[in-house]
C-alpha cells in the first residue's frame, strides 16, 4: 500500500502513519512517539522528522512498528526545516545555520558542515543548489554538489524574504508585506526578476506548481493564482501580463528604497519624483525597457523629510504611489 505519514505538533503522539489503500477511508496502522512533530519527510525504509530540539531518523521498513535509531539535538529553536537529497540531509536550525548531515548510514549520520545564515527564515533544495531566504538579507545561493565544502554562488539581495519554492527554473520568493516575486534561474549567479504578485501580503505558507500558486493566509484562507510566470523547460520568456508599479519598499525610508515595476511590452518608460507641490525632484529612469519586471534603487539624501509621489509612464501606461521620507 501506499503510506502517508503525518506529523502533529499538537498534544500526544508526534507522527501516525496511514494506508492509503483504502482510499477514501483512511486507516491509522501505527503510532510513534513523541510529540511536537514539525515535519517529516519519507524516504525509502527512513523517515526523517524534526521537533523543537531534536532532529530524528526512523527505521520505517516495517510500518506498523517504525523505530527511532537516531537522535541529534539541536539548537532549542521553535522552526526548524528539514530536506534530503540521496544520502545527504539538511537541517534549517531557524535564523541560526544550515546543518548538513551524511545520512549514508542511517543510524550513525554525521554532520559534515555547516553554514552559517542569521535570520534563516526558509530554505529550497533543488538539485545541486540550496536557497535559503533571510528576512533581512533576501536570498542567498549555494552550491552544495560537495556537502563538505558548500559555497555561496549568488544572492537576491532584497530583504523582507521570507518563503521560497523553487520550481522548473523559477525562484518564487514570499516577501512579507510586499507580495510574491519570481526570479528567473537561469544563472543562478544573478537570478532575474520576471514578475511581481502582489495582491496578497501577508500568509502563513504558500504551495506553488505548473498552474497554480496557492497562499494559505491567516486571516482570509487561501488564495489561488494562476502561474503564467513559469515557462516550458529551454524556453527563455520574461513575460507578464500586466502594467504594474508597486509599493516602493522600504516605505517610510531612510535614505534609500526599491522600487519596482513591470511592464507588459517593450516601451519607452519614464519613472519621476515629485514633490506634493508638483515639482520633480527627481529622474530615476527615462530610457527604453524591455517586457518584464524591473527594479530601480533611489537614494533621497539630499531630499527633506516629508511625502512625495512617484510616477510612471510607459506607452499609453502611467500609474502613480506615495512615499515617504522620514530623518
Amino acid at each position: 500500500d501506499t503510506l502517508l505519514f503525518a506529523g502533529f505538533s499538537g498534544g500526544g503522539y508526534g507522527f501516525s502513519i496511514f494506508s492509503l489503500g483504502t482510499m477514501p477511508a483512511l486507516k491509522k496502522i501505527s503510532e510513534s512517539l513523541p510529540e511536537d512533530i514539525i515535519k517529516i519527510i519519507p524516504a525509502g525504509n527512513y523517515a526523517y522528522a524534526v521537533r523543537p530540539y531534536e532532529f530524528m531518523i526512523y527505521n520505517a521498513a516495517d510500518p506498523f512498528h517504525p523505530e527511532k535509531i537516531f537522535s541529534y539535538s539541536t539548537d532549542p529553536v521553535r522552526d526548524l526545516d528539514i530536506a534530503v537529497n540521496g544520502s545527504t540531509l539538511y537541517l534549517l536550525e531557524e535564523m541560526k545555520r544550515v546543518k548538513i548531515f551524511d545520512i549514508s548510514n542511517p543510524s550513525g549520520a554525521v554532520l559534515v558542515s555547516e553554514i552559517p545564515v542569521l535570520n534563516a527564515q526558509n530554505f529550497c533544495l533543488k538539485g545541486n543548489y540550496l536557497y535559503v531566504s533571510i528576512y533581512d538579507d533576501g536570498i542567498k545561493i549555494f552550491n552544495v554538489s560537495d556537502p563538505k565544502g558548500p559555497k555561496e554562488v549568488g544572492k537576491i539581495a532584497d530583504a523582507g524574504a521570507y518563503k521560497i519554492s523553487v520550481l522548473g527554473g523559477f525562484a518564487y520568493v514570499f516577501f512579507t508585506g510586499r507580495g510574491l516575486r519570481v526570479y528567473n534561474l537561469e544563472n543562478p549567479a544573478s537570478p532575474q526578476l520576471v514578475r511581481f504578485y502582489d495582491e496578497v501580503t501577508y500568509i502563513s505558507d504558500m504551495f506553488i506548481d505548473k498552474d497554480y500558486i496557492i497562499f494559505s493566509e491567516s486571516a482570509n484562507g487561501l488564495s489561488i493564482f494562476k502561474n503564467d510566470a513559469a515557462t516550458s523547460v529551454g524556453e527563455k520568456s520574461s513575460y507578464v501580463k500586466d502594467f504594474a508599479l508597486l509599493q516602493n519598499y522600504p516605505n517610510p525610508f531612510n535614505p534609500t528604497t526599491q522600487i519596482s515595476f513591470q511592464l507588459p511590452e517593450p516601451s519607452n518608460v519614464t519613472l519621476r519624483v515629485y514633490d506634493m507641490l508638483g515639482k520633480e525632484v527627481a529622474t530615476l529612469i527615462d530610457d527604453y525597457k524591455n517586457a518584464g519586471a524591473h527594479t530601480v534603487r533611489f537614494n533621497a539624501s539630499n531630499l527633506p523629510s516629508g511625502m512625495y509621489i512617484y510616477q510612471l509612464r510607459a506607452g499609453e501606461h502611467t500609474s502613480m504611489r506615495k512615499m515617504l521620507i522620514l530623518k
